[in-house]
């Protein structure tokens, strides 16, 4: 008997525990089963859903079946939302993810994906800030394996190399607005022997040596030498112009082709003749006091294409003729100069005829 005191019926407790429409409260707030709404609030007598607590959970595993609404944050299936405001991750530590994903964007290990085809991915600075590119180190390779277009200005600090083999090729369509300079003088090359610029236009050209097919320029400073238009200038007052072949090389001018031997003789290679013209009223002197030599030679190396007023020195006859247009002349006219020869011959047939 004494037993059976502390014992509910089972009539009696399943009428209390239907509470008929009556609200459980225990120690007034701690525990509250709202009956009519089916809800159990902790710390509250206002449970807002079917489980809720006003203040923090502390539980180390939590199932949710469908949906959970945690502050602002709903959870469901795999989706986190919050309809309020913006999610922030505020940790100490490293948030680590084995993916992201964004409507159009999939980061994942080390690489960004878009997931839209033919979709730009954008980086964006805000206002005048920067976007900046560094390992731990402060210096990092930047690999574009397609095209790179730029609209805004270009700034390299370090050393830039275009292109790694010589079926690379570069395309200048803007103008160049600064000078440029080798870094070391006299050791790298423009152009090639098979690879050549086709025209170079500058308005003064200063070389210590040329090798150039043809080279067009206003002034061309070459050594001494100053070329500009149609005239030759030696920039040293006190030096000599000399035009010097090599080996057997000649000297063309205006198509007409000379020989320079030992650096003091012009010698015409061709068989026509080297015409000296003068304009109006000039004429051609010889300056010095040592005079001038004429071709020289026998009778029988009469020129046989000679031209009028044709010069030269007969060692045959031992005086200076000139051709007249169509026979050879002692120079002086009829008062020719007889040779030992000559007289010889007149002196006998005056003893023949004479006898004397």
């Amino acid at each position: 008997m004494g037993r059976e005191l502390g014992r509910i019926s089972g009539p009696l407790l399943s009428d209390n525990l239907l509470r008929n429409g009556n609200n459980l409260a225990f120690d007034t707030q701690v525990l509250y089963v709202d009956v009519n709404n089916k809800r159990i609030g902790f710390n509250t007598t206002t449970p807002v859903n079917d489980l809720y607590t006003p203040n923090a959970i502390d539980t180390t595993t939590l199932i949710v079946d469908s949906t959970a609404d945690i502050g602002n944050f709903v959870i469901s299936t795999n989706n986190i939302q919050n309809a309020v405001g913006n999610i922030t991750f505020s940790s100490s530590n490293t948030v680590v993810a084995p993916g992201l994903t964004t409507n159009n964007l999939y980061l994942y290990s080390n690489n960004i994906t878009d997931t839209v085809t033919n979709n730009s991915i954008n980086v964006t600075a805000n206002g005048s800030g920067t976007i900046n590119l560094a390992n731990g180190n402060g210096n990092v390779q930047v690999t574009v394996s397609g095209n790179l277009h730029a609209t805004g200005n270009i700034t390299f600090d370090g050393n830039i190399t275009l292109g790694t083999s010589s079926s690379n090729t570069i395309n200048f369509t803007a103008e160049v607005n600064s000078n440029i300079l080798p870094s070391t003088t006299n050791t790298y090359t423009l152009g090639s022997g098979t690879n050549r610029w086709n025209n170079v236009y500058t308005n003064t050209f200063s070389v210590s040596s040329t090798t150039v097919p043809t080279t067009s320029a206003t002034t061309l400073n070459a050594g001494n030498l100053s070329f500009n238009g149609s005239t030759i200038t030696n920039n040293s007052a006190s030096a000599n112009l000399q035009i010097l072949p090599t080996g057997t090389g000649i000297i063309s001018l205006n198509g007409t082709q000379f020989t320079a031997v030992n650096q003091n003789s012009i010698t015409n290679p061709s068989n026509g003749a080297y015409t000296l013209a003068g304009t109006a009223a000039g004429y051609y002197k010889f300056a010095g006091t040592a005079g001038t030599a004429i071709p020289t030679g026998t009778t029988a190396q009469r020129p046989v294409n000679a031209t009028t007023g044709m010069i030269r020195f007969n060692t045959s006859l031992g005086y200076g003729e000139f051709y007249n247009g169509s026979a050879w002349s002692a120079i002086g006219g009829a008062s020719a100069t007889l040779s030992l020869d000559q007289v010889t011959n007149i002196m006998i047939t005056d003893a023949i005829i004479f006898g004397r």
